[in-house]
């Protein structure tokens, strides 16, 4: 079994930016990820904070990103609805 050596910043600790959105538990630690969906059903949430961070991770904010990195246009993208 290899292991990687390096830790890397994307996947679920950029989604949860290293935890302030939600546990971060070990890859097959059943016991830490039960613990942490209790604590997360148990804990008060700020919904404004979580909405905010699942409006930064849309599909659509993310094509939109791309295409201009890429320096294409995306006009079906760009509409006044939220992305």
């Amino acid at each position: 079994m290899s292991h990687c050596r390096y830790r890397l910043s994307s996947g679920p600790r950029e989604i949860l930016n290293r935890g302030k959105y939600g546990k971060l538990v070990p890859v097959g630690n059943c016991e830490a990820m039960a613990k942490a969906i209790i604590e997360a059903l148990d804990a008060p949430k700020d919904s404004l904070k979580v909405q905010d961070r699942a409006c930064k991770l849309s599909l659509k904010r993310n094509i939109i990103q791309y295409a201009k990195v890429m320096g294409v246009a995306c006009p079906s993208l760009h509409s006044t609805t939220p992305a």
